[in-house]
């Protein structure tokens, strides 16, 4: 999907209403605790994904039309959408949508998976009883067999 369909895809997203009712244009984000200068500050854009340094706070939503890597923890209340991957290196409890234009190849990748619901293109995956999700370690969530299916990462599989 090139540039010029995934921002059309995307549309609305990157927008910040300031509490005065005011309206700012962030390249594929959208906050709503911060100062839009705060936030921008603490964002970068480098190989066609968002990297956002620290961890991700409950009110704070993460929009970008391609993947997203966060360095820390996406705590509950926290959300991430995204068109591509959203990768966090820390614990993901936040909502979490990757793929959000209906691309199921999309993946999730977390150093832990505590989420209440991922989802992955049109597939939607609530916390199940399921081991894999209780299991400590590095795990990867993808479209398999028609559903999310969330597996301990092993990189050498």
């Amino acid at each position: 999907m090139g540039p010029q369909r995934r921002a059309s895809a995307f549309a609305g997203f990157g927008t910040h209403a300031s509490s005065n009712g005011a309206q700012a244009h962030l390249p594929g984000l959208e906050h709503t605790r911060q100062p839009v200068e705060t936030l921008m500050q603490n964002v970068a854009v480098w190989d066609d994904a968002a990297w956002y340094p620290r961890a991700l706070h409950s009110g704070q939503t993460i929009r970008y039309a391609s993947h997203v890597v966060v360095l820390g923890d996406v705590d509950p209340g926290a959300e991430i959408v995204a068109l591509g991957n959203v990768m966090v290196w820390g614990e993901l409890r936040g909502l979490v949508h990757a793929g959000a234009a209906g691309n199921a190849a999309a993946v999730v990748c977390a150093l832990e998976i505590a989420s209440p619901q991922l989802r992955i293109g049109n597939f939607i995956a609530h916390s199940p009883d399921d081991a894999a999700w209780a299991q400590p370690g590095p795990k990867i969530a993808r479209i398999e067999n028609g559903r999310i299916e969330i597996q301990t990462w092993n990189p050498k599989a």
